[in-house]
């Protein structure tokens, strides 16, 4: 500093002082070799010699406090520039905290987006599932509706018909009476109806529904009873020859024909069917063990070979036909419907290349 300067300012005057000095120094040593009084010469020159020492550590001194003085500055100015490296730090720590400000608001806004995004969609989603289910609730409601409203018309309009009909006991013009007479045709229509639906025209058997519907019964009560069942299948020999010679009419008399012996064959629990065509089958459902199933389905198979032996009367025309017979026993040749039913068609087949006119049993061949 300026301070301390000043303060070695004398020791660097005398220093030049000093060394301006050595040349007369030199001069008095040259005399004193001449001058007598040597002694005086002497302490001149020590006196000097003295002034000289102190002159240099004057020197020493002051070049230790000029190093003090480098050191000094030199640690100011780097703590200076550590300071202006700090501020500078501190200046890109502010620009990266804003930078990492804006990341962050702009990651909101659209994390904002995308939430009602998901809100707009969820909305949506919402709203097309309830349109759905009352399509589907109008949908059910219409499809239970639908059979009542039509029900209630038919009563209307049978309630609003004139029926011509004579009860007993009752005049033409008695309510009561028409109201009876449209009960009996309600009735009739329902019957009719459901004659078509589960009985076969032709011959009054079970149609293939009502086959099937009493078979799914059957291996009900099998599974649950432990029980067996025994499937035969049926199928005229050479039925349509009898169909393209002497015509579809006396074929359908023919099968009405079969129909009947078919069922004197069987026990009244079982259920004769009629599939189409000349295709017959007959369930013998609720027999206690695979042995007992076998043996009454052989009985029930030479009941219907030997009724079948017989001719039979179609008007003036007399005609013999045979059958071949399959059977398929329930759990032994099959433990769902369709296969019972495919096995025992199997062994009709069998019994037909077998010779025609007998029954087989379903066996696996290869086995």
């Amino acid at each position: 500093t300026e301070t301390q300067v000043e303060t070695l300012r004398p020791a660097t005057d005398f220093k030049i002082l000093a060394m301006s000095a050595q040349p007369y120094f030199d001069v008095l040593h040259e005399l004193a070799e001449t001058v007598e009084d040597r002694q005086d010469a002497i302490t001149i020159e020590e006196t000097f010699e003295d002034w000289v020492t102190t002159a240099s550590k004057e020197e020493q001194l002051f070049d230790t406090h000029l190093d003090m003085l480098k050191a000094e500055y030199t640690a100011d100015a780097a703590t200076e520039a550590l300071e202006l490296d700090a501020d500078a730090v501190a200046d890109i720590l502010d620009i990266v905290i804003d930078k990492a400000d804006t990341m962050s608001s702009t990651a909101d806004d659209k994390a904002a987006k995308m939430v009602t995004q998901a809100q707009t969609i969820s909305f949506a989603f919402i709203v097309v599932s309830i349109f759905i289910a009352s399509v589907l609730i109008t949908i059910v409601i219409r499809s239970v509706t639908s059979p009542i409203s039509k029900m209630t018309l038919a009563m209307q309009e049978l309630a609003n018909r004139n029926f011509d009909i004579e009860i007993p006991g009752a005049s033409r013009s008695d309510e009561i009476g028409n109201m009876s007479a449209a009960l009996v045709v309600f009735k009739d229509s329902m019957i009719k109806a459901d004659q078509l639906a589960y009985y076969d025209v032709l011959t009054g058997l079970p149609n293939r529904t009502l086959f099937y519907d009493r078979l799914d019964q059957a291996f009900v009560r099998a599974k649950r009873n432990k029980t067996a069942i025994a499937l035969l299948f049926l199928d005229l020999d050479n039925f349509k020859i009898l169909n393209d010679t002497q015509g579809h009419a006396l074929g359908d008399d023919l099968l009405r024909v079969v129909a009947q012996r078919l069922l004197s064959s069987v026990r009244r629990s079982d259920t004769v069917s009629r599939l189409g065509g000349d295709e017959f089958t007959i369930i013998l459902s609720d027999i206690s063990g695979i042995s007992n199933a076998s043996q009454t389905a052989s009985s029930v198979a030479n009941n219907i070979i030997n009724n079948f032996s017989r001719d039979f009367e179609l008007g003036d025309v007399t005609h013999t036909i045979s059958a071949s017979v399959g059977i398929a026993l329930y759990p032994q040749d099959g433990v769902t419907i369709s296969e019972l039913v495919k096995h025992a068609d199997t062994a009709m087949y069998q019994a037909k290349t077998s010779g025609r006119g007998c029954y087989r049993f379903f066996f696996q061949e290869g086995i």
